[in-house]
């Protein structure tokens, strides 16, 4: 299946909201609805696959500041629904958000819950060149010590990152 990715639209949120209740998976996290709305606030882009009018997944890419004012982007989320797994839908979302990444800066990031459900996720970022940044799981944001106790929520996560060419010389801006 070629799946064509593009920035997410208004009139997506209803759509995913409608295809996700009638995959019959339980989301916790921000709806569609606000999805859209960080996207226009420009906190991170959305983009969306869609196949003959059908939306099937979509990845969000977002933007943190470090106090240096250092911008790291970081995919944050991908999600394609169950009906269309296994299809290479998931690659073409994250082929899209690098190639549009690269347009301006030379890493990716990406925190991948470790739990039994994100298997694949961690697969498809292995396989397309992610790497763990080698500190350890970290609990909603905060690195893990030896001996530390966490519950295995989407909040327990390992980092990785991928080096990227870049397609402007005058990258690092927002």
């Amino acid at each position: 299946m070629k799946a064509t990715v593009r920035a997410m639209c208004e009139s997506d949120a209803a759509a995913f909201d409608y295809e996700y209740t009638l995959s019959g998976e339980v989301k916790s996290g921000e709806t569609f609805n606000t999805l859209y709305a960080r996207q226009r606030l420009k906190k991170a882009n959305v983009y969306v696959a869609e196949f003959e009018g059908k939306l099937l997944g979509y990845v969000v890419v977002a933007y943190e500041y470090t106090l240096s004012g250092e911008v790291l982007v970081h995919i944050e989320d991908i999600y394609v629904l169950p009906l269309f797994r296994k299809c290479g839908v998931g690659k073409s979302l994250l082929d899209y958000a690098e190639r549009e990444i690269m347009r301006r800066y030379d890493k990716a990031h990406a925190s991948i819950a470790v739990g039994a459900a994100y298997g694949a996720a961690q697969r498809l970022f292995i396989r397309n060149g992610y790497m763990p940044d080698g500190m350890g799981a970290r609990f909603n944001g905060r690195i893990l010590q030896d001996g530390a106790q966490a519950t295995n929520t989407r909040g327990l996560c390992l980092k990785f990152s991928k080096e990227l060419k870049s397609l402007d010389n005058n990258k690092n801006y927002h």
